[in-house]
C-alpha cells in the first residue's frame, strides 16, 4: 500500500502521481492511499510513485503486509494482534527525500 499527501498547489505533481498510480492499476482504498499486489515490481513501482511525491513536495509511506496464518485465517487471539502490527514494515519520504531502507 502506498499513502502519501501532495500539497494542493502547484497541481502539476498531483496529477503526474496519479496519473502513473492509474497506468498501475492500482485499487484506490482512500484520498491518498491505494494497494497493489505485493510482488518485486510493484513494491519497485511504488517505490518510484513515492519519489515522485517526495519531488513534488509531499510525504508518502509504503506499508507492506504478510498474512498472520499459512491459510489466511486469523487464530483471533491477542498473540495475532501483535502479530499482524510486527508484520507492517512501513518506508516514509519527507520533503527532505531522505529515506528509511527496506527492512523484512
Amino acid at each position: 500500500m502506498l499513502a502519501y499527501r501532495l500539497p494542493r498547489e502547484p497541481s502539476t505533481p498531483r496529477i503526474a502521481v496519479w496519473r502513473r498510480l492509474r497506468r498501475l492499476g492500482v485499487a484506490q482504498l482512500l484520498d491518498g492511499l491505494v494497494a497493489l499486489p505485493l510482488d518485486a515490481r510493484n513494491k519497485e513501482q511504488l517505490e518510484w510513485v513515492a519519489e515522485l511525491v517526495a519531488d513534488g513536495g509531499g510525504e508518502a509511506t509504503i506499508w507492506t503486509s504478510r498474512p498472520l496464518v499459512a491459510d489466511g485465517r486469523s487464530s483471533g487471539s491477542a498473540e495475532s494482534c501483535g502479530a499482524s502490527a510486527s508484520a507492517i514494515t512501513s518506508r516514509r519520504l519527507n520533503r527532505r527525500k531522505h529515506a528509511v531502507p527496506w527492512t523484512s
